[in-house]
């Protein structure tokens, strides 16, 4: 029986588990796991007063209300086009080079700018390992595609249960 939507029967945290176990691989984290969780749901708990199922949900539908869409889409508008003019095609194509330097230097400010938390969590080396890790596989087209398929999936059906119903009815 599930506690709100937010436990299933054996008390786990429902969004908890998979949030660890990514935090785990992602960061090859091994033996430590009953202590990162014990210290990040005490955390949260003590923080923010809930579980961790409810706070992400609150942040997520914190993030996803109209007023911060529409803040998004004018933050994209103003940093693509800051004169809100037409874009202009580039006089010539991006070399090779170019991209690889670019790819190289996005690498760079994203392992370098790690959460001081997610440090101090996992260890320095284990939270830089984990963010080239997850960096090198999010320049995969195919993963990315496949990744973008799915979260659209998920999102289709929480926003509109009657497909998952039509889709069981299929099968």
């Amino acid at each position: 029986m599930m506690d709100g939507g937010e436990t299933s029967g054996d008390g786990k945290d429902s969004v908890a588990e998979p949030l660890f176990s990514f935090l785990e691989e992602l960061c090859e984290l091994r033996g430590v796991s009953k202590w990162l969780r014990k210290t990040l749901i005490s955390f949260v708990q003590i923080t923010y007063g809930k579980t961790i199922t409810r706070h992400v949900r609150e942040t997520v539908l914190g993030l996803l209300s109209e007023s911060m869409v529409l803040y998004y889409m004018n933050t994209v508008r103003d940093n693509l086009w800051p004169s809100h003019e037409e874009p202009q095609a580039t006089s010539q194509p991006r070399t090779e080079e170019d991209t690889l330097r670019t790819r190289y230097e996005a690498r760079e400010q994203f392992v370098n700018n790690l959460p001081v938390l997610l440090c101090t969590l996992v260890g320095q080396q284990n939270a830089r390992r984990g963010a080239t890790k997850l960096f090198t596989t999010l320049q995969h087209h195919a993963l990315n595609k496949n990744l973008f398929y799915n979260a659209l999936e998920v999102m289709l059906k929480e926003l509109f249960p009657e497909l998952q119903e039509h889709m069981d009815k299929k099968t």
